[in-house]
This record gives C-alpha cells, sequence and structure tokens, in this order.
C-alpha cells in the first residue's frame, strides 16, 4: 500500500475522501477542469485513492469524476454552441478498437463460462471498463482543455503527480542495501510498498519522463524547467535501482529515438554510458544486467519468459484472428514450463502476444494502429508547429510511443489504466495543441474522423488567413490564401 509518509496517511485519508466528493462537484456546477486535474494527478497514484474505499462510494471515485465531467462537457457544450468533438485522426482506430474490444468482451466471457452478461458484476465487463476509462479522459481533455495556461497547469499535475511516486519509491529505497543485486532486493521492491509494483513503475518512468526531457529542451518557462530536470534526474534514479530489465529497455529505446530525432547530445551520453558502463553504472545494475545470459545460459526469469512465450504462441496457433476474449489471461494458468513446477503467472509477460491471444492479430494491429496514429499527429505538431512548448509535446509523445513499444517486449502493461494513463492524457493535450495550430493557419488539416458515425470531413479555417510559405507535396513553395465564413475559438 502507498504510504503517504511523515505520519500522514491515516490523519488525510478523510480528508482526501472529502476532497474527491468535492472535485465532483465543482466538476459538474462550477469548472470541468477541477475534475480533470484532480483525475490526472491521481490515475497513477491509485493506490492513495484505494485508503477511501472505506468510505461509501469511495470505490466509484474515478467513475464518478469521469460521469461528472461529461455530463458538464455535454451541457458546455450544448449552451456555448460549440462542436462537441474536436476531429483527430486517431479517431478511426480507436472507434475500431472500442468495437472489437466489446466485442472480444463476449468472446471471453463465453470462454470462461461467465455467461453473456454484460453488467459490472462480469469481471471482463469491469475490466474492459477500466480499460476504455483513460480514453474517455482524452476525449475529455482534448475538448475542454483549451487555454495555454490550463494546459501547462495539466502538465505540471502531471509533474508533481510523478515526483509523488518517486518520492515513495524513495522510502522505500532507504531500508533496502543495494550494493549489490539480489532477487530479495527487487522482490521488496514489488510487495514493500512500491506503487505499480517494481517492474510497472520502471516501465511506466522510462515510458512517460522522455516527455518532460523533450519538454525541458523547448519550454522557455524558467520554473517549469526546474522542475523537469529535478523530475527527469528522480525518476531515472527509481529507475536504475528498480532493476526492470523491462525498464531499462524503454528508457534506453525512448531516449534513444529522442537523440536521433532531435537531441544530438543524448546519443553521447548513450554512446558514453554504452562504453563506460562498468564505471558509470552501480555495481548492483551492472550485475542485474549481466545475469541475463551467463556461460550457463539465461537466468531463471529470462526461461521462466520463454516458457510463457511458449505457451501463448501454442495458443494463438489454435485461434489466430480473433484470439480467446478481452483480458481473459488472468482466468489462465500461464505456466512458465515443468522446470518451474506448479506455479502459475496473472500475464504472458509480452504484451504483444497477450494481445493476440485475447484479441487475435486483428486486436494487436488495432492496438498499434492507434500507437503509430499517435507518433504521426505527434510529429507532425513536432514539424510544423511554431511554439516551442508545442513542439516539446509532440516530440516528446513521438518518444513515450516508442518506450511504451519498447517496455511491452518483455511485461505486460498497456492495458493497466493507471500505467497507460500520461499516454491519453498528453495525447489530450497534443490534440488540442495541433487544433490551435491549425486554426492559426500555420498547416493545413489533417482528414480526420468527427465523430461516431465516421464522416470524413476537413476542418474549416477561421476568416481570412494568409498562411506561412510551405512545402506542397510536389517540393514546390505555395502561398496559400483560405477563406471560410466560419469563426474561430
Amino acid at each position: 500500500m502507498f504510504e503517504l509518509g511523515w505520519g500522514l496517511t491515516s490523519l488525510l485519508t478523510p480528508v482526501l475522501y472529502v476532497a474527491a466528493l468535492l472535485a465532483i462537484a465543482l466538476t459538474l456546477f462550477y469548472r470541468i477542469e477541477i475534475g480533470i486535474y484532480f483525475i490526472c494527478f491521481f490515475l497513477p497514484l491509485q493506490n492513495i485513492l484505494d485508503y477511501v474505499n472505506q468510505f461509501p462510494l469511495g470505490k466509484d471515485i474515478n467513475d464518478l469524476l469521469i460521469i461528472a465531467m461529461l455530463i458538464k462537457w455535454l451541457v458546455s457544450g450544448r449552451e456555448a454552441g460549440e462542436k462537441t468533438l474536436l476531429p483527430s485522426p486517431i479517431h478511426a482506430p480507436l472507434i475500431l478498437l472500442f468495437f472489437w474490444t466489446l466485442l472480444e468482451v463476449s468472446n471471453g466471457s463465453s470462454y470462461a463460462g461467465l455467461g453473456m452478461s454484460f453488467s459490472l458484476s462480469n469481471p471482463l465487463v469491469s475490466s474492459w471498463k477500466n480499460y476504455w476509462m483513460p480514453a474517455v479522459l482524452y476525449l475529455i481533455i482534448a475538448n475542454n482543455i483549451k487555454s495555454p495556461r490550463q494546459i501547462k497547469t495539466l502538465v505540471v499535475v502531471t509533474l508533481v503527480s510523478v515526483l509523488m511516486l518517486d518520492r515513495n519509491f524513495f522510502s522505500v529505497l532507504s531500508d533496502v542495501d543495494t550494493s549489490h543485486y539480489s532477487d530479495s532486493v527487487k522482490e521488496k521492491f514489488i510487495s514493500g510498498g512500491v506503487a505499480l509494483t517494481g517492474n510497472m513503475l520502471a516501465v511506466f518512468l522510462a515510458q512517460y519522463i522522455v516527455i518532460f526531457v523533450a519538454l525541458a529542451s523547448y519550454d522557455i518557462n524558467r520554473i517549469r524547467k526546474y522542475l523537469y530536470y529535478v523530475t527527469i534526474a528522480f525518476s531515472y534514479y527509481c529507475i536504475l535501482f528498480l532493476f526492470s530489465r523491462g525498464g531499462y529497455l524503454a528508457a534506453a529505446a525512448s531516449l534513444l529515438f529522442l537523440g536521433i530525432i532531435k537531441e544530438r547530445k543524448i546519443l553521447v551520453i548513450l554512446t558514453v554510458v554504452f562504453i563506460f558502463y562498468q564505471t558509470l553504472l552501480p555495481v548492483s545494475v551492472i550485475e542485474r544486467v549481466s545475469m541475463t545470459k551467463t556461460e550457463e545460459g539465461l537466468d531463471g526469469t529470462s526461461m521462466q519468459r520463454i516458457g510463457m512465450w511458449e505457451q501463448a504462441k501454442s495458443m494463438i496457433s489454435e485461434r489466430p484472428l480473433h484470439g480467446y476474449g478481452f483480458f481473459v489471461t488472468p482466468m489462465i494458468e500461464v505456466k512458465a514450463g515443468a522446470a518451474f513446477g506448479d506455479r502459475t503467472w496473472g500475464s504472458f509477460h509480452n504484451n504483444y502476444l497477450q494481445t493476440i491471444v485475447e484479441l487475435g492479430f486483428v486486436g494487436l494491429l488495432l492496438v498499434l494502429w492507434n500507437y503509430f496514429t499517435a507518433m504521426w499527429i505527434g510529429w507532425r505538431l513536432f514539424q510544423n508547429s511554431q511554439d516551442p512548448f508545442a513542439k516539446g509535446v509532440g516530440l516528446g509523445v513521438m518518444a513515450s510511443v516508442i518506450g511504451i513499444l519498447a517496455g511491452n517486449v518483455n511485461g505486460s502493461y498497456w492495458h493497466f489504466f493507471s500505467v497507460s494513463s500520461l499516454f491519453w492524457i498528453y495525447l489530450g493535450i497534443m490534440v488540442r495543441l495541433t487544433h490551435v495550430m491549425e486554426q492559426a493557419g500555420v498547416v493545413e488539416p489533417a482528414v480526420v474522423v468527427t465523430n461516431a458515425a465516421l464522416p470524413v470531413t476537413q476542418l474549416a479555417l477561421p476568416g481570412r488567413l494568409e498562411l506561412p510559405r510551405n512545402r506542397t507535396a510536389a517540393g514546390e513553395t505555395a502561398k496559400v490564401t483560405a477563406n471560410s465564413s466560419g469563426t474561430g475559438r
């Protein structure tokens, strides 16, 4: 259980409960961003919210906040006469994945013998609801966080949330001898009160800290820069001593991408660390990495993963297209092979294989389509925006997706809403910033999906704008004058 420290846990639990109820009320009757800031802060810190489960409706705080924000969004949009939903290229793959996973809930319920009930008493329905919570939050953020001040406040909220995770880990790390690696040390981080558990926390940090690295390169605000640097330093230190090889891979891949695309000095740092790692890295970290493969072969945990992957491949061969059903893996006896006895695991420790087992190859392609579309949106924002902050967000989200894809090679994390939360939060910020860029006439809008009925449209530019000189598809320089009778926000 996550401890707040300083003896505040038991004292602040009732305060937290009252604050949550107040956030719900203020969201409904005052301003929607109050609910957005509250839930975005606590999504990665669900262990803190677990303390309010003892109170009436305490277990439903997230759901109540989402419902309150949806109501406020729809009511406010209708009163203002605005479009309910900003267009975005992400909506097509998102809608297809929504209906495919819904279909797979039925498939999984049948496979697990749960009947065809779509009530929340069905554990697969409850898991499906939680799976889509961050995506709903993305829609709320993209369509309601509009001003630069709101956007940057939300970034600071996520920074402080990550710092809380770091502080929690440091409180556990202070009681552990990390001069040398041992499995007992790693087990301490799994069961010793670390939020998100050891491997999950390492991959979470590795996936998202790179966003702050990118923002630190572009954001001109001095206070936020200091906050970025503090968060970056603490978080990468945490990644080192969480001893997660998946975390190391995600951190290296995301930073390598950032170095190739923009920050060459990061490539220099990575090269120096790679060459002189025995001198620069802590002994315990070197021991953790080097034990993966020795003269005797792969270590135990690697062999366990290979055994699980063989079971996954066997199951995939039987149902390659549509899989066994959404989130059925915890109901399957995932085993590593006869050499490891009857021990079972709750995942296949590879989210690509696990997604194919559950959703088939169709499901995996839809998941990857969403991630690659997010990268494309980030690339457009990074390449075309004239706002340094927006360029940093676009670059950071691209690098973050690389971290997500790498971190899920030997773990299964992207389906947990607490781990995926920051991706969807920053996707919402990125879509809003892209809309601002298009409204300013910096770049022509992409062809996008505007609502659930899937019509294709072009976003109208406000007023009469003379666009800057851009390269056309043929490579010629063109000066474009856009005409529209619409009015912009």
